[in-house]
C-alpha cells in the first residue's frame, strides 16, 4: 500500500514537472512569434512607404543599357574588321572590290563587270564562287546582320534584245540576285533588303565636260555595294516593316 502510493506521487511529480517546464518554454516562443511577426510587419510598412526617385532609377536603367549596348557594339566592330580582314585576303576581284567599315556596318562595294556582264543579271560563275567565300566569312560571325545590296549603273541607255527595259530595273534585278544567295546560304529573308538605284546616285560624273562618255568613270558608277549592318536594331527594323518604312535609316540609304 505504501509502496503504491510512493509510486502514483512520484507519477504524479512527474507530470507537475513535465506541465511546468511545457508551461515555462510556451511563453519564450510565444515571445520569439511575436517578434518576428512585428519585424516582418516592419519591413512591409517601410517599403510601402519608401518613396523612390524615378529619375535616378531612370539614369541607372540607361546607365546599364548603354554599358551592355557599348559591349554589343565593341563585339560586333571586331566581327566586321575580321570580316573586312578576311575579304581582302580571301576574295580575288582585284581592284573591283572594296570593303570600308561604316558607322553601323561593313560595306562591300564591286566596281565594273566584277560580277555582272553588261546589260545582264546573271552572276558569273567566278564570281558566284567568290561571293560564296565572301557569304561564308560573314556567316560564320553572324548570320543575323542586316544585308541591304543596293544596284548601280551608268547612264547609258539599255540596249534593244536585252531582257530589262530600264537601269533601274536591270539594277534591281542584280541586287536581288544577291540577296537570294545571302537567303541560299541561309540569313533571314525578313532582315534583308535588295534597292535599285539604276543611274541616280553616280559616283563620278558619266560624261565629259565636253559632253562625250568619260569609260573611266561609267565602269565606277556600274557597281554593287552590299552593307551587313548591324545587329542591334533588328527587332526595331522588323517594326518599320509593317508601316512601309524598312530600313527607313539615313546612316543605312546615304552612300
Amino acid at each position: 500500500m505504501s509502496n503504491s502510493t510512493s509510486g502514483n506521487k512520484k507519477k504524479r511529480k512527474s507530470s507537475l514537472q513535465l506541465a511546468h517546464s511545457e508551461e515555462a518554454g510556451e511563453p519564450w516562443l510565444m515571445s520569439y512569434a511575436d517578434f518576428m511577426t512585428l519585424l516582418a510587419s516592419f519591413f512591409i510598412l517601410m517599403i510601402s512607404m519608401a518613396s523612390f526617385d524615378e529619375n535616378k532609377i531612370s539614369k541607372l536603367a540607361s546607365s546599364l543599357a548603354k554599358h551592355f549596348n557599348e559591349k554589343e557594339m565593341e563585339k560586333m566592330l571586331s566581327n566586321l574588321e575580321e570580316i573586312k580582314k578576311g575579304l581582302e585576303k580571301d576574295i580575288h576581284f582585284g581592284s573591283g572590290i572594296k570593303a570600308t567599315l561604316i558607322d553601323n556596318g561593313l560595306e562591300i562595294l564591286f566596281t565594273g563587270n566584277a560580277i555582272f556582264e553588261s546589260g545582264k543579271a546573271d552572276i558569273l560563275p567566278d564570281a558566284s564562287e567568290q561571293l560564296n567565300i565572301m557569304i561564308d566569312l560573314i556567316k560564320k560571325k553572324d548570320r543575323k546582320y542586316r544585308i541591304l545590296v543596293e544596284g548601280h549603273t551608268d547612264n547609258a541607255p539599255i540596249k534593244k534584245g536585252f531582257n530589262f527595259n530600264s537601269n533601274r530595273e536591270l539594277s534591281s534585278a542584280r541586287a536581288s540576285r544577291i540577296v537570294d544567295k545571302f537567303q541560299d546560304a541561309g540569313f533571314d529573308p525578313t532582315t534583308m533588303i535588295s534597292i535599285g538605284y539604276g543611274e541616280t546616285r553616280p559616283i563620278a560624273p558619266n560624261n565629259l565636260e565636253n559632253g562625250e562618255p568619260s569609260p573611266e568613270n561609267m565602269q565606277m558608277n556600274r557597281r554593287v555595294v552590299i552593307k551587313v549592318l548591324d545587329t542591334l536594331d533588328t527587332k526595331k527594323s522588323k517594326n518599320k516593316e509593317k508601316d512601309g518604312e524598312f530600313f527607313n535609316d539615313n546612316k543605312i540609304m546615304t552612300n
